[in-house]
């Protein structure tokens, strides 16, 4: 599970940021933001090799990730949803959690 979380943040780290995500990062990371760290099309470099704190996306990307690999594990405590929707569930903790 922990290589799971790693991994969800490994590929927000190497995605485009939306421009949604984007102008919210902006606000939050206003230094960062200046020096055009969120505009490449992949992100990724010296400065930016994990995902801000704060990005919205984290939080249900990981939970994704960690979700998935608990129920591969078959150490899942509680299902997902009935069909292991694992899209639909990262919607819903996007949802719950968001900030943009």
């Amino acid at each position: 599970m922990k290589f799971a979380a790693s991994t969800a943040l490994a590929e927000i780290a190497n995605e485009e940021v939306p421009f949604a995500i984007k102008k919210f990062l902006a606000k939050a990371y206003l230094k960062d933001a200046k020096k055009k760290m969120f505009d490449a099309k992949n992100p990724l470099h010296a400065d930016y090799v994990i995902p801000k704190p704060f990005d919205p996306r984290v939080v249900p990307r990981v939970a994704r990730g960690v979700a998935e690999a608990a129920v591969k594990h078959k150490v899942a405590r509680i299902k997902v949803n009935d069909s292991n929707d694992f899209d639909g569930y990262e919607m819903q903790v996007f949802d719950r959690v968001k900030l943009v």
